[in-house]
């Protein structure tokens, strides 16, 4: 529709409109073609320059309006639109451009032009906030959705925010890993639910609002951030079940609490973290719409990676063959693919204890890595993972000899992947036996005849992103 428009409009209404209205000719075509149409085509195209040619058709009605304001009246919703278009761009400035328009058409109102932004104004401004990379993005939407409430309780406002506008600014605040967002975001959930018990409907939390607050203290670095988690997502069940039914906890809710544990480092974080999983397969069962998917069990097989729990290969092992099984019966949701499995190559990179137990992982290890292929190809962190995993658990020369086939292997199909990075490579040459490295490399993995990173073949690392060819040290 847009480009078929677009060209439609070329000759007389596009360059008009992109130009300097200053014709009666061009006026009679303005009135002939409707703005909202032409702006909402912009703002809906995926062109770079989309939200800028909004602004320069904003500019030319504004223009007009002014000076014909008894034929075309200014219409907030031009305002909007491109507004929109900016917060839709996801542009690094989208923030301050947004937010300049608002401020446009508060200067008109309080020149006396008859015109007022109203909810979508503001809600599109801080969408566009929450959006943006500019510094400090999080703290200017939170700033703004204030300033909200500030104009509404002096009357100058003739609407408050609602649960769009504080379910906006949390997003913005857990996207910005600020130290205190998250925090920050718990504070305006509870400020929501306080007005909604208060009366106030507009301002009722939905499952976005507590989820999002849940996210970002799984992502927070604060020692608090799992249990804090925790205790949203118990706030949320209980505000579901006292009849907010637009609260319903969902997969991703419960699947971040999992997450905020295997991010943590306290001892139980594993138990804390297989309940939550224990609870939604009760909540499945009684009907609820909580799915376990490959989400939810990497996140688990993560957190037992990173416990201390005996023979934790063979149980993230055991989680991953679960995962396949139910995929093969039917659960889509539930197909493993290279994100478990760099979890199980995790739990196995990372077992310690007697040689019984490090034996037990590297046969784990092994067979992990022979049928692996059937969930996806591996990416830098599997071979990354595998490397470590090898020389963690191989401690004995006669150990090496016999998984150097293995290594050897793993290693050629790396480097005709061109995944080789610097980590790939000096964990590769832990790992490796002295034949296995000199045969591969055509040096012995000695100090005195080190090869550098910036001297393997270019092709070896040749998908990935950033290939550091500048690198001095030697490996």
């Amino acid at each position: 529709m847009f480009n078929n428009f677009r060209k439609a409009a070329t000759k007389e209404v596009y360059n008009d409109l992109t130009g300097h209205i200053s014709s009666d000719a061009a006026v009679a075509i303005m009135f002939k073609v409707s703005y909202s149409t032409l702006l909402d085509a912009w703002s809906r195209s995926y062109e770079k320059e989309a939200p800028r040619r909004c602004e320069v058709i904003l500019d030319a009605l504004e223009e007009l309006c002014m000076k014909r304001n008894s034929n075309v009246a200014l219409n907030i919703a031009y305002y909007n639109i491109t507004i929109s278009a900016f917060a839709r761009s996801e542009a690094k400035d989208a923030g301050s451009k947004a937010e300049s328009i608002l401020q446009r058409v508060e200067v008109l109102q309080a020149s006396g032009y008859n015109i007022r932004p109203d909810l979508i104004t503001f809600n599109s401004t801080l969408d566009a906030w929450a959006k943006s990379s500019e510094y400090e993005a999080a703290s200017r939407a939170e700033a703004l959705l204030l300033r909200m409430e500030s104009l509404h309780e002096q009357n100058k406002l003739g609407f408050r925010p609602n649960h769009i506008s504080y379910t906006t600014v949390i997003n913005a605040l857990a996207k910005s890993g600020g130290k205190d967002a998250a925090f920050k975001a718990e504070q305006l959930l509870l400020k929501m639910l306080q007005n909604y018990k208060q009366g106030n409907l507009d301002s009722k939390p939905n499952t976005v609002s507590f989820t999002s607050v849940i996210d970002a203290f799984a992502k927070c670095s604060s020692v608090d951030g799992p249990r804090k988690a925790e205790a949203i997502l118990r706030l949320m069940e209980r505000t579901y079940l006292e009849g907010n039914k637009d609260a319903e906890p969902n997969t991703v809710s419960y699947s971040a609490v999992v997450e905020a544990w295997a991010r943590s480092k306290e001892r139980d974080a594993h138990e804390r973290a297989q309940k939550i999983v224990d609870e939604m397969i009760t909540l499945e069962r009684l009907g609820r719409s909580i799915r376990r998917n490959a989400v939810t069990y990497t996140s688990l097989i993560n957190a037992l990676a990173r416990s201390k729990a005996p023979g934790k290969a063979r149980k993230a092992q055991a989680i991953l063959m679960e995962m396949d099984a139910m995929y093969r019966k039917g659960n889509i949701f539930l197909k493993p693919n290279m994100y478990v499995i760099n979890g199980v190559l995790n739990a196995c990179a990372f077992t310690l204890g007697p040689e019984v137990a490090r034996k037990d992982a590297t046969r784990i290890l092994m067979n992990t890595l022979e049928s692996m292929h059937q969930y996806g190809k591996p990416n830098q962190i599997t071979y990354s993972i595998a490397f470590q995993a090898f020389s963690t658990l191989i401690k004995k020369h006669e150990e090496k000899a016999e998984v150097s086939a293995v290594v050897r292997t793993f290693f050629q199909q790396c480097c005709r992947d061109g995944l080789v990075d610097e980590a790939v490579f000096k964990k590769f040459r832990k790992a490796a036996s002295k034949e296995v490295y000199h045969d591969l490399t055509g040096h012995i993995p000695s100090d005195a005849d080190a090869i550098m990173f910036k001297d393997l073949p270019r092709e070896w690392s040749f998908n990935v992103l950033h290939r550091a060819h500048h690198i001095k040290e030697k490996l």
